[in-house]
């Protein structure tokens, strides 16, 4: 029986775990929240939830769709939450699992880090206690079911909260945390739980603060592997074929997207010439504190994704079509999200661009932690694309 994993508001989270889904040869769909019907009991087993706002997933379901996921795992189905996914299981969310979020945590620690784990537990075979945090809540355990897998032991090389390597700044920690007004010091982490285990009716559901799907992390991936097997998860390795030749429509939309990316590389180029970003991992760039380097990330590498697919699968005329619609609506809104991202950074350094307020707000709404506005509609946008576009490339 297939597993689902739940795309919306996930952006460069549900990427990397589709990505790695795919590696292991997962039988699975990608969906949308509101393709979470009536149905959804009966199609799938597994239902896997991306890293990402908790809180924006929980809003973008409907009460009916909330009781329905409760409804799956209470009736056997298995449920699995990657940072934020593991958030919307909580109280403050789903409901479904015995933790709740605690809002004194470290909350950008991002990068390697070691862990303590149940060595005996079938989670754990081939896995090395090396793996990556990237920005998680802290989940405080509420009962005496829920079951403590792993827990933080210590940072590993390289490891950055906020924007500070910790191998350079470890001995300034406390200047910096009266400086950013945010806890810094990974000292606070050490037995956190990071991955918890819990009943749910017939149901379970697995919880991990860990980024289990990091590209190029050999040992998420085993981890990944076992967790498969162990829940007994359909494997089912599918490829898509290359393509020569696209029609003429396919190749105006390449080349719109190119477009696209190709403005928002210049951007993040622009923050590389500024000191504002530097590239960390091959699949990751560090941001200076204070501005939405994130934001960035996730346009820049969702685009990458559409365009790749654009120039490797055919593609119906259903999809086209509905390219044609998105493109023409989104086109402009884009420009508007680039530019504001561009010049976000004087802002961050204190100075005031004349009449950029009502922009800032525009493209990001008016929540300072999170984001709304434009930004959330071309990144749903996005998103949807990248579903229609998976499910043509694997038909």
């Amino acid at each position: 029986m297939k597993s689902a994993l739940l795309i919306s508001d996930s952006h460069l989270w549900g990427l990397w775990t589709y990505r790695a889904l795919k590696k292991v040869n997962l039988d699975f769909d990608p969906i949308l929240s509101e393709e979470i019907d009536e149905t959804f009991l009966s199609k799938y087993k597994g239902l896997f939830v991306p890293g990402g706002w908790s809180k924006n997933k929980f809003e973008g379901l409907t009460e009916n769709q909330r009781e329905l996921l409760k409804e799956f795992v209470k009736a056997g189905g298995i449920f699995i939450g990657i940072c934020g996914g593991a958030s919307l299981a909580g109280q403050e969310g789903l409901g479904i699992a015995s933790v709740k979020r605690n809002s004194k945590r470290v909350p950008s620690y991002s990068g390697p880090c070691k862990i303590e784990f149940e060595r005996s537990h079938p989670f754990f075979e081939k896995v090395k206690p090396n793996l990556f945090l990237w920005f998680p809540p802290e989940l405080d355990i509420l009962s005496q079911n829920v079951k403590i897998l792993a827990t933080f032991s210590a940072p590993d090389k390289d490891a950055y909260v906020s924007d500070l390597c910790l191998d350079d700044h470890r001995e300034h920690l406390e200047f910096f945390e009266n400086i950013y007004g945010i806890r810094l010091n990974p000292d606070f982490m050490r037995k956190k739980p990071l991955i918890l285990e819990e009943s749910f009716g017939k149901g379970k559901i697995l919880l991990s603060l860990i980024h289990f799907d990091t590209p190029n992390c050999k040992n998420g991936h085993q981890f990944l592997k076992n967790l498969i097997e162990y829940y007994k998860f359909s494997i089912n390795p599918k490829a898509f074929k290359l393509i020569t030749r696209k029609t003429l429509l396919q190749r105006k939309f390449k080349k719109q997207l190119d477009t696209c990316y190709n403005n928002a590389l210049e951007v993040l180029n622009f923050g590389l010439r500024n000191f504002l970003f530097h590239k960390r991992y091959p699949f990751f760039y560090q941001w200076k504190r204070g501005i939405r380097g994130l934001e960035l990330l996730n346009l820049i590498y969702l685009f990458e994704e559409i365009v790749f697919l654009l120039h490797h699968i055919e593609l119906g005329k259903e999809t086209l079509d509905f390219f044609n619609e998105i493109c023409q609506s989104a086109e402009e809104m884009i420009k508007k999200v680039l530019v504001a991202l561009k010049y976000d950074y004087l802002q961050y350094r204190g100075i005031k661009i004349k009449n950029t307020e009502a922009l800032f707000e525009e493209v990001f709404g008016n929540n300072k932690k999170s984001y709304g506005g434009l930004y959330k509609m071309i990144i749903n946008i996005l998103e949807r694309v990248l579903v229609k576009l998976w499910r043509e490339a694997y038909r």
